[in-house]
């Protein structure tokens, strides 16, 4: 029996010691006198002055004398648990993503015999701490039910004290006041839980205060981050859950994250927990991360409230788009009331103060860096900061390799015969979207390079959001083929945009996690090459502390274009990936040792050393990677089995097998990529290439380097085969032939641990084995190097990750684990990306592009008619929503002469009472539209499904490029001169 000793008895909480992470206090326990308790805003004041904010939840007791429900629950079985929600988890290692699916109404008799039934009850335990552990080991085993926002109310009528559907609060006031009524905010919502269903994390609607009391069960787990801590979670979450944050930036307000406080903890982010039984009250304060489950049957009822100090929260909070429900609060009535001096302000968006979460920033020094930069002057001290990151302690969670195991070595790429020979790509297969616009030759490997067109390209990948050569990987198959058909690109660069690619990707052994605090990162352009990259993704290290010296946007762009080179312009000659056969991108230096003969380092793209097997980043920052000595070993392995006739076998057998959809079947003729029915697919040598030439990676070997090098091939081989103590093969094999798998008319390759078997007799033993081949090109790993594999595990189809995009392939970032992943046809995903949904406006007899199959192909169509109509989603300041205005309804947009305006853009809606309302656009309902084919068939598509045919004709890449002398250092005559000739 607690005793009601009052709150002045409870100690203190100051704000310093909520800052450090080993000082943090308990959540506070509050046993207020019957006095302190019947006045509810004046007893959470009193808490709040005690400091309970700080820590973000606090427990209320109350006084021995009050009850909630004096008759008990014994009557509420026939009470209706509306539509519960059925709650499934996915991920693992501490890191989990929730998805719900509504069920149908059921009685609470039914609920409650579903939660004690053997499948859902609350399994046998020794005490509360047993029974989490259990809860975190099993999450995602069961599917529990949860009866989540019930409206409804258990408590006594004319109980007035801490009434949960009566409280007296700043909130409650002024919506009476305005007469409005939000269901779960200023009136009460019942939850119905079982064993394991689960609250996400997240913080209340619009920052709110929120109450919750226990009526009836067992008890409720909860946990909480305080708010100093909140940015630097939602930036840890924003890294495991980089694709749904670039969809909607408050994503967290979904409520579908759990990650458990033992993660949360090793990655410096403090989290304090509680319980909550029978008869207790729980407070959650504004912008406190907060989540928890229950740990068998129980009902809880909850709703919103505000005090005084919430206002400013309200007037920064963020809020979500995605639904058109999502909870929305109209300040002017706050500020009005109790903030008059700063209403006109408000009113004209002048002067609005700081967030209130900035209490916890240290206060501002000397060196400063203006807002445009984001928090990043202060970033250090409240996110941690250390050399200007973000330095997380604690093992990696999804390294390969147990925390007591060493690192990966670096191996020596010298053991490793990295040519090819032209034959090679007399055998290959280019890739759709090179093949189809013969102006992109250059950028593939068996043609004669040609530094103008791989310029021109950076420059139109880089004009393009979110403007960065390694992020364009992740654009949709159907944005690709969209830009590359229409030549279009963007003249002016911003100063800053999103790296798409979460910074948690480029870590895979590291024991440091390293995120850096920002959101955006500035944008880079090689004054030679015009590579266009985000400082971040290329590992520039001055991004934090890069300070303005001019406000001038111009003077920016002038500095931007000259002042800096991307590392393969200031090595010589030009180098070329190690793992593809693809020229230009976004390619660094590798970690490994360097060259022996010609003493330069052996060089990667970025994309290929993140998703490649055996590739590591050594240091995350700088973007320095290295390939594995193990990886080296087994590529020589390989190389010493699969011997030259074993190759030409393969080779013979290759030409016999047909190619899928999205590769060329050779060297197209005059061909588009949105065209089909004029393609003209022959049979043609590249251009200009010796077939006795063999080149190295660089593209350099010279004279006696060359004959060196061939020479000393073997020699090296076999050094490192020698002493290698790990290895099991005997060299002394008998060759077999080969077997390729063939299934579908598809060359099935596989990944290097799961590679097809070539029975070889080594002292008699058989092992392995046939190296993989990319599914596009299908030509080998570079020096037998691995592949990018598909996601899907147990699929055997691998890519070259430039081969994967310039087919049509999907590249995606996805939820933890899946930062970066290749999907192959048979494994399609929901990968889905915002920026990529502008196909312009359409109107009946526009010429479209529909893509009908799965493969990266477009063709042409007419489009005759919307059948669905088209609605905007307006959002109004007082909270409301409308998802049926007719565009003409906006006054301040032309939309039939200028479009659409943009998402989040302020406009004039004429009401049906025939006034003027601001309001925001939040986009357009769904459209679908009947569109005919070129066959003549009729057939309906999503709006999505197909984009506007540019009013001009298509024409080569090289040719849409219109840069003048004066942006870049060449012309379009320059151009038209150096392109390889044509197939003609």
């Amino acid at each position: 029996m607690y005793r009601d000793y009052g709150l002045a008895q409870t100690p203190f909480i100051d704000k310093l010691e909520t800052l450090n992470q080993a000082t943090i206090p308990e959540i506070p326990v509050y046993k207020p006198t019957v006095a302190e308790f019947e006045d509810f805003s004046k007893c959470i004041s009193m808490i709040e002055s005690l400091g309970a904010h700080h820590v973000g939840l606090c427990k209320v007791i109350p006084p021995s004398n009050w009850v909630g429900r004096r008759k008990g629950y014994d009557d509420i079985d026939e009470r209706l648990v509306e539509k519960p929600i059925c709650q499934s988890t996915y991920g693992g290692r501490g890191i989990y993503f929730q998805d719900i699916s509504p069920r149908k109404s059921l009685k609470f008799s039914d609920f409650k015999n579903i939660a004690l039934s053997n499948v859902y009850c609350t399994p046998k335990y020794r005490d509360y701490d047993h029974l989490e552990r259990k809860y975190w080991s099993s999450i995602g085993t069961s599917r529990p039910l949860y009866g989540a926002n019930v409206n409804g109310t258990l408590m006594d009528s004319d109980q007035h004290i801490w009434n949960i559907s009566k409280l007296d609060s700043v909130l409650s006031r002024v919506f009476e006041e305005e007469g409005v009524q939000i269901p779960g905010v200023n009136t009460p919502y019942l939850y119905y839980g079982m064993w394991r269903s689960t609250f996400p994390w997240h913080v209340e609607d619009v920052d709110l205060y929120s109450i919750n009391y226990l009526h009836y069960g067992f008890p409720k787990c909860w946990y909480v981050i305080p708010p100093a801590f909140a940015r630097k979670f939602e930036s840890f979450v924003s890294e495991y859950f980089r694709s749904e944050f670039l969809k909607c930036g408050c994503f967290l307000r979904h409520k579908c994250v759990l990650i458990s406080p033992t993660v949360l903890s090793q990655s410096g982010i403090p989290t304090k927990k509680i319980l909550q039984h029978e008869g207790e009250f729980m407070i959650t304060f504004p912008y406190a991360y907060h989540s928890g489950f229950n740990m068998g049957l129980n009902i809880a009822e909850s709703t919103n409230f505000a005090l005084t100090r919430w206002i400013e929260y309200g007037k920064h909070a963020k809020i979500c788009t995605c639904w058109d429900d999502t909870v929305k609060i109209c300040m002017d009535p706050f500020v009005r009331r109790f903030q008059p001096e700063l209403f006109n302000d408000w009113k004209n968006g002048k002067n609005l103060p700081p967030h209130p979460l900035d209490e916890y920033l240290p206060r501002e020094t000397s060196h400063h860096v203006e807002s445009t930069l984001m928090y990043r002057d202060s970033a250090k001290d409240i996110l941690g900061i250390e050399n200007n990151e973000l330095t997380v302690k604690g093992p990696s969670l999804f390294k390969p390799y147990s925390s007591d195991s060493p690192p990966p070595k670096v191996g020596d790429l010298n053991f490793i015969d990295l040519r090819y020979s032209s034959k090679q790509f007399e055998m290959a297969k280019i890739p759709f979207h090179i093949a189809t616009n013969p102006r992109l030759y250059p950028l593939w490997c068996g043609y004669p390079a040609n530094e103008q067109i791989e310029r021109n390209f950076n420059i139109f990948i880089g004009s393009h959001k979110p403007y960065c050569a390694v992020c364009s990987f992740l654009w949709t198959p159907q944005h690709v083929s969209k830009l590359l058909s229409s030549g279009h690109r963007e003249d002016k660069l911003p100063l800053y945009s999103e790296p798409h690619i979460p910074e948690v990707a480029y870590h895979s052994y590291n024991s440091f996690v390293q995120f850096p605090p920002i959101v955006k990162s500035r944008i880079l352009r090689c004054f030679r090459c015009c590579l266009t990259v985000h400082a971040r993704c290329y590992g520039v290290q001055d991004e934090i502390g890069f300070k303005y010296e001019s406000s001038s946007e111009q003077k920016y762009n002038l500095n931007l274009k000259n002042s800096w080179y991307c590392d393969a312009c200031m090595a010589s000659p030009k180098p070329t990936c190690v793992f593809c056969y693809m020229r230009g991108g976004a390619i660094k230096a590798l970690a490994n040792i360097n060259n022996t003969f010609t003493g330069r380092p052996y060089w990667a793209h970025l994309v290929c050393a993140l998703i490649t097997p055996g590739c590591y980043f050594k240091d995350v920052p700088k973007r320095l990677a290295f390939i594995s000595e193990d990886t080296i070993k087994s590529a020589v392995s390989l190389a010493i089995l699969y011997s030259s006739e074993s190759n030409e076998r393969v080779i013979n057998e290759m030409q016999n097998i047909s190619s899928p959809n999205h590769v060329s079947e050779d060297i197209p003729f005059k061909s588009s990529c949105h065209l089909q029915r004029n393609l003209k697919l022959m049979r043609k040598r590249p251009p200009n290439v010796n077939n006795n030439i063999l080149r190295d990676y660089e593209s350099h070997d010279q004279g006696s380097k060359t004959r060196q090098l061939n020479k000393s091939n073997n020699r090296f081989s076999r050094k490192l085969l020698n002493t290698a103590s790990t290895t099991s093969v005997d060299f002394n094999v008998k060759k077999i032939k080969p077997f390729i798998q063939n299934n579908d008319n598809e060359i099935s390759s596989v990944h290097h641990s799961d590679n097809i078997n070539i029975p070889v007799e080594t002292g008699g033993k058989f092992t392995s084995s046939l190296p993989s081949t990319c599914f596009v090109c299908q030509l080998p790993g570079r020096g037998f190097l691995p592949l990018a594999s598909c996601w899907y595990n147990g699929c055997s189809t691998q890519f070259h990750v430039t081969c994967a995009q310039m087919a049509g392939i999907v590249i995606g970032t996805d939820v933890y684990p899946r930062f970066f992943y290749i999907a192959c046809s048979k494994h399609p995903t929901n990968y889905d990306h915002p920026n990529f949904h502008d196909h312009g406006s359409v109107s009946p007899g526009d010429e479209v592009m529909v893509q009908q199959t799965s493969d990266p192909i477009f063709s042409s169509a007419i489009a005759i008619r919307r059948v669905t109509p088209l609605y905007c989603r307006i959002s109004f300041p007082d909270g409301t929503f409308s998802s049926d205005t007719p565009p003409e309804y906006l006054t301040n947009v032309n939309w039939f002469k200028d479009g659409p305006p943009e998402k989040g853009s302020l406009v004039k809606v004429l009401w049906d009472d025939g006034m003027e309302y601001m309001g925001t656009y939040e986009g357009t309902t769904s459209e679908q539209w009947e569109v005919q084919l070129e066959s003549g068939e009729i057939r309906v598509f999503n709006r999505e499904q197909f984009y506007v045919q540019p009013k001009t004709k298509y024409s080569d890449i090289g040719l849409t490029f219109d840069g003048s002398a004066t942006d870049y250092p060449w012309t379009i005559s320059d151009l038209e001169d150096s392109v390889a000739p044509s197939n003609s």
